[in-house]
């Protein structure tokens, strides 16, 4: 598994991405994990953004499933952590990606296209 930060075409942005590593430099993002595996891995993925968001607190950090059912189990987890990400991340959800001003701050149970988080400058450890 790779978890990689690639830039949007929009300064400022990048793009969560994980799955297995195709010998191409792409990756397959449509992979199935395992149930004893899940936990573990996302938990690496949460690891990943906390470090890049260490070096980087000013970018944004968009990520979407690639299926709906992956993009469901994203907003599940994220409502089952909210408390404890919003002390270091401001959390929105993506109703629209093409539109202009189409997010929010997070709301449990919408139904999202995607979502995006920013560190707060307040807890970045030094």
């Amino acid at each position: 598994m790779v978890v990689r930060f690639d830039q949007f075409d929009v300064p400022g942005i990048v793009n969560l991405a994980f799955g297995n590593a195709l010998p191409d430099g792409s990756l397959n993002d449509l992979v199935r994990i395992g149930n004893n595996d899940r936990n573990k891995i996302l938990a690496t993925v949460v690891k990943a953004v906390y470090d890049y968001t260490s070096s980087y607190p000013e970018m944004i950090v968009y990520f979407a499933g690639s299926t709906p059912a992956r993009n469901r189990l994203y907003r599940i987890l994220v409502t089952l952590n909210l408390e404890e990400l919003l002390k270091d991340f401001e959390i929105f959800g993506i109703l629209l990606l093409d539109a202009d001003g189409c997010y929010e701050k997070f709301e449990k149970q919408r139904p999202y296209t995607g979502f995006a988080v920013k560190r707060k400058k307040s807890n970045l450890q030094s």
